[in-house]
């Protein structure tokens, strides 16, 4: 309850919940993972020592370690720990396959807070979908790194976000791109009309210094040079990592499915401004989109 609680003074945390409950409307990913205060109080022991003993079982879980240790040394360790563990029966169903927006939803909520929040949700591409690379490249343009893109069109109009950034998060059976801005409240709606317009142009925007001939180029930022050695680094930061490691090996196990998969950094490295292009439009430039915007309540 503490978290659910927390959840509704957290506007950020709120819209980000509103987006999925609106954005995979008639599927399990349109459920907040903490539950509803009425699930909650509704729920007994009973039902939850039966929820564990259902989904918390080897066949429904995947398993990786990462340390200094030996194949024969694991075993050992796995089975000290998990050896009591009941096999169980559950074969986990197959989730239905999420549908496009049929329409924009924008949402108006009022919180106890100083600013304005805007955030913007849009369906992405699925955890096996070639296009993921392509979509991290631009997450990474977009809304990350010191001069992201979108902040363009918002200080051509001089808005200036108190903070901004752009996510992706990929699933099984789709994904979510989440845009999060903070800014002054009387600049929410013309920072939405500026980011869904620069949005619906993203298929032919200029990613590469590459993409300008003649001078120009020399004068030209390389966005998608940035966004990748951004990615690289991160990636290489995160080989030094046990348990980043361990998590990108479990998250693997549980949602790939190919079987020749190929290396990540190398699949960065080898996408192109077309690419970009291409994925931006048909993604970013969709017709459709969650908004939720929070203003300051009124003073009474």
């Amino acid at each position: 309850m503490d978290d659910i609680n927390q959840l509704q003074d957290d506007p950020f945390r709120l819209a980000t919940s509103l987006v999925y409950q609106n954005l995979f409307p008639d599927h399990p990913y349109q459920k907040p993972i903490t539950g509803t205060a009425e699930t909650v109080r509704r729920a007994t022991a009973e039902q939850m020592t039966e929820f564990y003993k259902k989904y918390f079982s080897p066949g429904n879980s995947s398993l990786a370690i990462v340390g200094d240790m030996s194949i024969e040394q694991a075993e050992k360790m796995v089975a000290q720990i998990f050896g009591d563990l009941a096999k169980g029966d559950m074969t986990p169903s197959p989730l239905p396959p999420t549908t496009p927006l049929k329409k924009t939803v924008e949402i108006k909520h009022e919180m106890d807070v100083n600013l304005g929040y805007l955030v913007i949700g849009l369906t992405g591409p699925d955890y096996n979908n070639p296009d993921q690379y392509a979509m991290d490249v631009l997450t990474e343009i977009f809304g990350r790194g010191i001069n992201p893109m979108l902040y363009h069109p918002l200080m051509q109009r001089r808005i200036r976000p108190n903070s901004m950034t752009m996510g992706y998060s990929a699933y099984k059976c789709g994904g979510a791109i989440i845009i999060q801005i903070a800014l002054e409240p009387k600049y929410l709606k013309r920072a939405q009309r500026e980011i869904q317009k620069y949005l619906k142009k993203s298929h032919r925007l200029e990613y590469s210094s590459k993409d300008v001939f003649g001078e120009a180029e020399i004068y030209a930022m390389d966005f998608m040079g940035s966004a990748k050695n951004r990615i690289r680094f991160r990636g290489e930061q995160a080989q030094e990592r046990g348990l980043a490691i361990a998590s990108s090996l479990a998250r693997f196990m549980l949602l790939n499915e190919i079987e020749e998969r190929g290396d990540y950094l190398q699949h960065i490295a080898d996408i192109s401004s077309t690419k970009l292009r291409g994925t931006a439009g048909k993604y970013l430039g969709q017709k459709n989109c969650i908004v939720i915007s929070i203003n300051p309540l009124e003073k009474q």
